[in-house]
């Protein structure tokens, strides 16, 4: 575009020059056509933007590590000197605290378009999408026009799903009791939160929990609680930098991606828990027990901002003395494990799942009271890992 009005502009200053020379009528003539081309234009475009109807369309919700096609309509039935559409499609991650600008270019060729704009969700969170800096130039490429920015709207990209799977063997040999603690007061509503006893003749048969039956080996029975009490603890420690380094946007996902997983792969096995999350400065806790409640804190998650230096939702979990409540904390961060993971106190049952953008091959060691097991990034997606709790 800015080709075509430097080429226009120096031809219409030869014109002048010469005008100014000769003297020419003819020359007077083409320069004051030339002059009206470019009034006719800028009417004609400004009829065309002012008439000219946008929408972005896409999806409120999807998976992390998918490529959409977000639609771009142009509605308009004639086009008088529009030619060409240019605009930026902004994304501002808010979870990631991350912004991308992508470059939209437009040809009218029809009185309707139907613009595909390939937008790749490499991120989890709640993103807000705007098309803005929206700009018409004519066929010729001399005359432009500014149109209103289209409203913002949302997308809720949820993590990315991974082959991680749970393995109860320590919590068999432990029994039920001690892994998850209720009031001893039942109660009768099936979808409350419940401790889990073997069946008995007798029992309401709807109470059967089929899929964790199925893996034990013998029939256990949902026995319904009042309260919402438990032992187990899955904290997300995620942040952009530590003291030795800074982090990837793709990795911080992925320890979210891994923490997601964790949290609904319990509930689906009927453990009740919780889950931390940094959130400014305080831990920001969620009770998850049924589906419908992870539903929930996820949702909540996505439009938390992941803190700028990894350490604080462990800093959090240690200055409330949240330690002194539970039996067992599954652990989940980027990068290596701090010098505070390891001040923990002996008697709490410790899960760590290090997500690690170097590393070639997974590995798991014991440290104490510590199971520490380091995945390397790229191979959450394809290989199947056994995390055991």
């Amino acid at each position: 575009m800015r080709k075509s009005r430097i080429l226009y502009g120096m031809i219409l200053l030869i014109e002048m020059g010469l005008l100014f020379w000769s003297g020419s009528g003819l020359l007077l003539g083409m320069l004051t056509a030339q002059f009206l081309i470019l009034v006719l234009l800028w009417i004609a475009l400004r009829l065309d933007t002012e008439k000219l109807k946008l929408s972005l369309r896409m999806p409120s919700a999807c998976l992390a590590g998918r490529e959409l096609l977000l639609t771009l309509e142009i509605d308009k039935k004639v086009f008088l000197a529009a030619g060409v559409m240019e605009a930026v499609l902004a994304c501002e991650n808010h979870m990631m605290n991350m912004k991308n600008e992508l470059p939209v270019r437009v040809i009218f060729a029809g009185k309707k378009h139907m613009v595909q704009i390939p937008f790749q969700t490499d991120s989890c969170g709640q993103s807000q999408i705007q098309l803005k800096q929206i700009r018409c130039y004519d066929i010729f490429g001399l005359m432009e026009r500014d149109i209103p920015m289209l409203d913002e709207q949302s997308m809720v990209v949820y993590p990315r799903e991974t082959a991680l799977q749970l393995s109860l063997e320590n919590l068999l040999s432990g029994g039920w009791e001690g892994e998850q603690r209720t009031l001893d007061r039942c109660g009768r509503d099936t979808s409350e939160v419940f401790e889990l006893r073997e069946y008995q003749p007798g029992d309401d048969v709807r109470r059967i929990h089929w899929k964790l039956s199925g893996k034990m080996g013998k029939m256990l029975i949902r026995q319904a609680s009042d309260t919402f009490r438990c032992d187990t603890y899955v904290l997300l420690d995620t942040g952009h930098m530590d003291e030795t380094r800074n982090y990837p946007i793709t990795q911080m996902a992925a320890a979210v991606s891994v923490a997601a997983s964790v949290s609904q792969g319990l509930s689906e096995l009927g453990i009740s828990h919780y889950t931390g999350i940094a959130a400014g400065e305080h831990l920001l806790s969620s009770p998850v027990g049924e589906s419908a409640e992870f539903q929930r804190m996820l949702n909540t998650w996505m439009t938390v901002r992941l803190a700028e230096t990894k350490g604080k939702a462990l800093s959090y979990f240690m200055l409330e003395q949240f330690q002194q409540h539970y039996n067992r904390l599954i652990y989940i961060t980027n990068g290596m494990c701090p010098e505070a993971f390891f001040e923990l106190p002996p008697e709490l049952k410790i899960t760590a799942v290090c997500i690690l953008e170097d590393k070639e091959e997974a590995s798991v060691r014991q440290q104490g009271n510590c199971t520490i097991l380091e995945i390397p990034q790229g191979e959450l997606w394809k290989t199947m890992y056994t995390i055991a709790i």
